[in-house]
């Protein structure tokens, strides 16, 4: 009975310095959690306009659609973009403040078209196109695209309004263009206009029952005075195509389709 009791308080003894063991261990090797992770960067406020905010993203979000747009964008820097965008958001806050409007149904039809635009440049792939935008569905790339459209067009709008009443003589386009250097003038191919001015001939009753009656004419010289039929054609034909054939149409059955 002794020898019982004793194995059974020595087997708790051993069990109670393992787990003391272990405890100092785990303490031993605590590991600072302040340390544990490296903070990231995952947006910040560029810049402010109005009720406008512009965000870090939104810098690379308008390379992407230059990109898109077809712009060579290796020589523009985010300075640029940024300040483009500032002056953007100054027109459309501008805009609300002179109560101009631009509709849902332009803005929708604006977003649809550029939509379309960019899954023919993907091959139709709705996928690819959400993971370029970093999008989890088409819902949220049209949301976010309707938001920078109606901006976009407030802002042209504004800028149309403020020069309006603009008047640009031919003398102020001359001394712009010779301040330029002529290294650096852009130089333009030749270009033509053509037009073409098409009139539709109204005709008279009167010249219809002319033409009638001069085809009855020819149907009875060839049915009553044995003339030629193929050199009325000749005579009066009015195809050039077939003029070198003698107005002769050839048919072949074999490629007719019944």
């Amino acid at each position: 009975m002794f020898t019982a009791v004793f194995s059974i308080h020595a087997q708790e003894i051993i069990e109670d310095k393992t787990d003391i063991a272990a405890t100092e261990e785990a303490e031993n090797t605590k590991t600072d959690s302040t340390n544990a992770f490296n903070p990231v960067k995952v947006d910040g406020v560029a810049g402010v306009v109005g009720d406008f905010i512009v965000l870090n993203s939104d810098i690379d979000k308008k390379f992407l659609e230059m990109q898109a747009q077809g712009i060579i964008t290796k020589d523009i820097t985010s300075c640029q973009v940024f300040g483009r965008l500032l002056e953007d958001k100054l027109y459309a806050h501008h805009a609300i403040q002179d109560s101009i409007l631009v509709s849902d149904a332009e803005v929708r039809n604006n977003v649809e078209y550029q939509v379309q635009q960019f899954l023919q440049q993907v091959n139709g792939d709705m996928n690819r196109l959400l993971k370029i935008y970093n999008k989890e569905s088409e819902e949220s790339l049209r949301e976010e695209m309707f938001k920078t459209n109606k901006d976009m067009m407030l802002s042209q709008r504004m800028q149309a309004k403020v020069i309006e009443e603009v008047e640009i003589t031919p003398e102020e386009v001359r001394q712009f263009f010779n301040k330029i250097p002529k290294d650096e003038r852009p130089s333009f191919g030749t270009e033509l206009k053509v037009a073409q001015i098409v009139v539709e001939p109204k005709v008279s009753e009167e010249e219809k029952q002319r033409i009638i009656n001069q085809l009855k004419q020819f149907k009875a010289d060839v049915e009553e005075n044995g003339a030629s039929f193929r050199s009325k054609v000749i005579l009066y034909g009015q195809d050039p195509g077939i003029k070198q054939s003698g107005y002769k149409y050839t048919l072949n059955r074999k490629n007719l389709e019944w």
